[in-house]
């Protein structure tokens, strides 16, 4: 189970020059939401706990993170296919009956994140069009 965040909550007018930017440059475009995207994943691994024994040891080396193209506007998604991510993530409850509060990786991450994807992408766009 992948559990999605998304960037949301640009201005109209960033907005718009994103989309200049993604027809002109699409390469760039690519290339910087790749970089975003892997910055995320990393910081997303450094937040996942490792544990000793069992299925979901080697859940850390499961993170994976992509970028596509869909309508003409490119997406970077971070994703974990593990198993057992979405416990690991939420809490769940232990075979003892006590509840394991969860590590919330992901979400501490796009949290974290979210102030430098806006400085990036303000930069990213001044880069672009030379201001």
């Amino acid at each position: 189970m992948n559990n999605d965040f998304q960037v949301r909550g640009l201005d109209e007018y960033t907005n718009r020059m994103l989309k200049r930017i993604e027809s002109k440059y699409p390469k760039e475009a690519e290339k910087f939401i790749n970089g975003v995207v892997g910055k995320c994943k990393a910081e997303a691994i450094a937040r996942t706990p490792v544990r000793k024994e069992g299925k979901s040891r080697n859940t850390k080396k499961k993170w994976k993170h992509k970028v596509y193209k869909k309508k003409g506007h490119y997406f970077g998604v971070v994703s974990n296919g593990s198993k057992k991510v979405h416990l690991i993530e939420n809490g769940h409850v232990a075979q003892n009956g006590t509840w394991v509060e969860g590590a919330h990786m992901l979400e501490k991450t796009m949290t974290n994140q979210q102030p430098r994807i806006d400085q990036e992408i303000d930069k990213f766009i001044d880069r672009m069009l030379d201001f």
